[in-house]
């Protein structure tokens, strides 16, 4: 993930190989929906779409077989861009609402303010204002709630971008 981070996505995707290999040479499923997750995302960014979907739906399958909602949470999120890649709302929106969802259930508001915040470019790019206003509203209170300065910073900006469009200024 760090490598990723710093913008070297081939050794990224070396050490995220390797760790899924070890994975597999241990017999520990639990420790291959990470790096599954994580070189989906490597392989997305480079724009294999088919890669990125193969490790997505292999890492929510084994989260799923495991009980790893966290993992799956990840998982469902990573399907999600891709639907919105290929211009598959319903479906993004679906995936989206999952992983926001099992977020929450888990009080992970790191991840959830960003499920929450493609959630909400979703609904507003597809016209459901009231509930991109109301879920950007949501992500506000429990980020102040707990001091999440970041959640909070997220969830004003798509609060602001949501008044905006609805042509309150002022509010916004």
């Amino acid at each position: 993930t760090q490598l990723r981070n710093q913008g070297r996505s081939g050794d990224a995707e070396a050490s995220l190989r390797s760790a899924i290999a070890k994975a597999e040479e241990a017999g520990d499923q639990n420790l291959m929906t990470g790096p599954l997750y994580q070189l989906g995302g490597v392989l997305w960014s480079r724009g294999d779409l088919e890669g990125a979907e193969e490790h997505w739906k292999q890492a929510l399958r084994l989260a799923s077989k495991v009980g790893d909602e966290r993992a799956q949470g990840y998982g469902y999120n990573g399907l999600a861009i891709l639907a919105i890649c290929r211009g598959q709302s319903l479906e993004a929106r679906k995936h989206l609402e999952q992983s926001a969802r099992l977020f929450e259930q888990l009080g992970m508001l790191g991840p959830l303010v960003i499920a929450r915040g493609n959630l909400i470019e979703l609904y507003m790019n597809t016209g459901i204002l009231r509930k991109a206003l109301v879920l950007a509203d949501r992500t506000v209170a429990q980020a102040d709630e707990v001091g999440h300065a970041q959640g909070a910073a997220v969830g004003r900006a798509w609060r602001s971008r949501c008044l905006i469009t609805l042509g309150r200024n002022a509010d916004a």
